[in-house]
């Protein structure tokens, strides 16, 4: 297999590789994003090796940002069970992610899974990472050996990091092999409050500065440089100054800082080549390969003597341009997709932003449950999601397959899950074909958040809409009998008649004896007879015709009318099922009613034969039977 060479920081000495099959390997990475350049170059790395492999890398996501919202992000790690992987890669480099790094390796080591950190050691593990002794050693000896230093100060993070830990070992062991002590060691943060303390306790300790100060990462180098500007100080004329990881600010910064590049690009590379040389036994299980860092040689040291601000200029002309364009983009997507009130009108919408905003093409896999109002849970995954793009909807077993297969184009190698989720609940999680652009102006976290937006607000438009539905029902049904009531009857006789012309019929059912049922035996009864009419009634007459408990002990049926032989066929069986609904219920008397109807047989009848005269005609109807039947039984 061919590995590309198209990047200035991945070494020539790539070789070519042979896969050693055709299996088609799924690899889990597990990444806690707190810069996203940084990322985006680790995965080019990757995709120097994907590209031809038969791999699937599933990459799942967490933002860095506050405690709460890691929190959530973190979430997304819930999705996988690392047991459906072949191998599992690990990059959880962030301040208050060695949890979690703890936890994942814990697994892979207890299910027998291959797997590699990144960055950071993990006991029982492969391991790939930048080598911050040899790489502080070779900045260190730059300052010391390319310009003459001899009073160095190590500007430290926390003293119990592991990165801080080596980096000041390998400051103290190169000052150490050139015949000096260290003018100061301070451990501090990996902020750039942090270096801004350092600075100031330099200050106030009375002592001259030092020469140079050995920061642990860019952030501490530019936060001690701000705090010297405000005391009319800077890089490198009065004192020179070194960070750590290459940031884009370190690069834009006056004077750029010189610093380490982590070549994160070449470690995603050589990170997924170790691991699938674990996989095949190649490689033992907790083996460990490091990679040198490159020192980047800027005008902080004073290496960089002159800088072409205009081509700087004009570069940041077109980063500032790039960036209002994806901020416009973003603004109308939003927009466009949190203004719906239910999933059909955000496929529609979605639609609209691929077509006129370039968005990307990419799935929500929502919580099947979630738009129940009675549904409470707000952490974690149902395992039967719903999942919705443009034409597209599907509802899947997540635990099964993360990615519906209508998804897979056959191209597609990288897929990225983030968590959707609003405040303290989680809605389901977002499925992109990775593409490095989603690691620009953080595109993927804006478009991720939106989309969580958008289902927030459908859920809420979904669940309030079924509690006016469920209010609706109680004020136009009956609450004994479930009929229904008036209400129900003014909202939907007139609308059945017009329906059907008016060729309808109506029934009126009344109870017989209810007051002596009650009088006698309690209203308890009376209402367990009621409840029988109604059963009744629902059992005999059609799901369609429109069903009326009037009040009282009286009722109403209407429907399509066919013909007056089957109005008797349905009497008839209502008479049936109220007689073994006494013996079912044991009523003390036997529960009957009286029943009259009328109908419109034919149109003509319709223009003389209103809806109300028919009312009247059927009340009449009944009424006449209930006379019947008290004289019968005088």
């Amino acid at each position: 297999m061919a590995a590309r060479k198209d990047s200035q920081f991945l070494s020539e000495e790539v070789s070519i590789r042979e896969d050693a099959g055709h299996i088609m390997k799924k690899i889990l990475f597990l990444i806690s994003t707190w810069q996203e350049i940084y990322t985006k170059k680790i995965l080019r790395g990757i995709e120097n090796y994907t590209e031809a492999a038969d791999v699937e890398l599933h990459v799942l996501n967490a933002y860095g940002a506050d405690v709460e919202y890691f929190a959530k992000e973190a979430e997304t790690f819930q999705l996988v069970d690392v047991r459906k992987y072949d191998g599992v890669m690990m990059l959880f480099n962030g301040v208050g992610t060695a949890d979690f790094l703890k936890k994942y390796t814990r697994e892979c080591v207890e299910f027998d899974i291959p797997a590699i950190s990144i960055d950071v050691k993990s006991p029982g593990i492969a391991y790939c990472g930048i080598d911050n002794y040899l790489s502080t050693y070779n900045i260190t000896k730059h300052l010391i050996e390319e310009h003459q230093v001899k009073r160095l100060q190590f500007v430290g993070g926390p003293e119990d990091h592991p990165d801080s830990i080596e980096r000041a070992k390998a400051f103290e062991d190169c000052l150490k092999d050139h015949g000096l002590e260290p003018y100061g060691i301070g451990y501090y943060g990996f902020m750039r409050a942090s270096g801004a303390q350092a600075y100031r306790e330099a200050k106030a300790s009375g002592k001259p500065l030092a020469e140079a100060y050995v920061c642990a990462n860019d952030y501490n180098a530019l936060g001690f440089c701000n705090a010297a500007k405000e005391d009319g100080l800077m890089p490198p004329q009065d004192f020179l100054i070194t960070g750590f990881d290459n940031q884009e600010e370190a690069r834009n910064y006056f004077p750029s800082l010189s610093t380490i590049d982590r070549n994160p690009e070449g470690l995603g590379y050589y990170s997924i080549v170790h691991l699938m040389d674990v996989i095949e036994g190649k490689e033992a299980r907790d083996s460990g390969k490091g990679i040198s860092g490159l020192v980047i040689r800027g005008g902080s040291c004073g290496c960089q003597k002159e800088r072409d601000l205009a081509a700087q200029c004009l570069e940041l002309n077109q980063h500032i341009a790039l960036r209002n364009e994806n901020d416009t983009r973003q603004k109308g997507t939003r927009e466009r997709l949190c203004g719906n009130s239910t999933f059909e009108q955000y496929q529609e919408e979605l639609r609209q932003c691929m077509e006129l905003k370039g968005v990307t093409d990419f799935r929500i896999a929502v919580n099947h449950y979630l738009t129940n109002p009675e549904y409470a849970k707000t952490e974690g995954y149902d395992n039967i999601v719903d999942v919705y793009g443009v034409d597209t909807y599907v509802q899947m077993d997540r635990t099964e397959d993360l990615i519906p297969e209508n998804f897979r184009d056959g191209k597609t190698k990288i897929f990225w899950f983030g968590t959707l989720h609003c405040k303290e609940r989680t809605l389901g999680y977002s499925i992109f074909k990775y593409t490095p652009e989603l690691m620009d102006f953080q595109y993927h976290r804006t478009l991720n958040e939106t989309a969580a937006l958008a289902v927030e607000n459908i859920r809420q438009a979904m669940i309030l809409n079924k509690v006016n539905q469920k209010l609706e029902c109680l004020y136009i049904k009956d609450s004994l009998t479930g009929l229904y009531n008036r209400f129900g009857y003014n909202s939907f006789a007139g609308a059945l008649y017009k329906k059907n012309n008016g060729r309808i019929y109506v029934v009126f059912i009344d109870m017989d004896n209810l007051k002596t049922l009650n009088d006698t035996y309690g209203h308890d009864y009376g209402d367990i007879a009621l409840k029988g009419i109604a059963e009744a009634i629902k059992e005999v007459y059609a799901d369609t015709d429109v069903k009326v408990r009037m009040g009282g002990d009286e009722f109403l049926v209407m429907g399509p009318y066919v013909n007056e032989e089957e109005l008797f066929v349905k009497e008839k069986q209502m008479d049936e099922y109220l007689m073994s609904y006494t013996e079912a219920m044991n009523l003390p008397i036997p529960l009957e009613v009286s029943i009259g109807h009328s109908f419109n047989e034919d149109v003509k009848e319709v223009a003389n034969t209103g809806l109300e005269n028919l009312l009247q005609h059927a009340d009449v109807s009944m009424y006449e039977k209930k006379q019947q039947k008290k004289g019968h039984r005088r």
